[in-house]
């Protein structure tokens, strides 16, 4: 369960909404489910019609977190576990919390999903002389990367199921950082990838290009010092 507000004196309007929020919660994971399935089962002509039920959902469970005033992750915020993404919800409501308050996290976002369309667009031209059941399977995980994501920012979920899931529509303008906020971000999502027990090798592959285009979209940030440091290091 979701327990959203401290008080231990709850109105019926908050207890219904909470409940609410934690069954739609709970739709919206077993969509992203469902989505992925139609994918590993290349049943992609059904995308669309999923994508127009997943639509009104996030919309219900946005209502409920604006009803609920919930703008900050507390220590109560608890999410069932689903298969995609357990901390789906958890992710939402950090993420709005940091755009509301100024959060430099939030400058992370736009090159993730710049490396994500820099992905997208190699792939695509490497694929076009690889055989069909390769493909399947490159874009399969490819999608799988896209739709975590998704579900760890809100803004970009939203545009992109309003784009049925085509990338290519998706502006991003990166912002200006320094050097050392840049050497955060590489630093972080090294350590994340260095985590990751990979499932099969194209998911493997996929994650060590996306971490090379990364670096390439951060390196003109990074002074000469730390540059060469990150160099040297891979």
């Amino acid at each position: 369960m979701l327990n959203v507000i401290n008080s231990n004196e709850k109105t019926e309007g908050q207890l219904f909404a909470e409940t609410e929020l934690n069954y739609y919660a709970l739709q919206v994971v077993t969509k992203y489910e469902n989505l992925i399935k139609l994918y590993e089962n290349n049943k992609q002509s059904e995308v669309i019609n999923l994508l127009n039920e997943l639509a009104p959902l996030l919309e219900y469970e946005d209502c409920c977190l604006c009803y609920l005033g919930l703008v900050s992750a507390s220590e109560d915020v608890k999410v069932t576990e689903g298969i995609v993404n357990r901390n789906r919800l958890k992710c939402k409501v950090l993420y709005n919390y940091k755009s509301i308050t100024g959060s430099n996290d939030i400058l992370l976002h736009p090159f993730i999903i710049k490396t994500l369309k820099d992905l997208h667009a190699v792939i695509t031209n490497d694929l076009s002389n690889k055989d069909a059941t390769y493909s399947n399977k490159i874009n399969l995980e490819f999608m799988k990367m896209v739709i975590k994501y998704m579900m760890c920012n809100p803004e970009f979920e939203r545009l992109m199921i309003n784009n049925y899931l085509d990338i290519t529509k998706i502006s991003c303008d990166l912002p200006k950082i320094d050097s050392e906020y840049a050497k955060k971000i590489i630093l972080k999502h090294t350590n994340n990838i260095s985590n990751i027990k990979y499932e099969n090798e194209e998911q493997k592959y996929l994650i060590s290009l996306f971490n090379e285009l990364l670096f390439k979209n951060l390196s003109s940030y990074l002074n000469n010092d730390v540059e060469q440091d990150f160099v040297i290091a891979r």
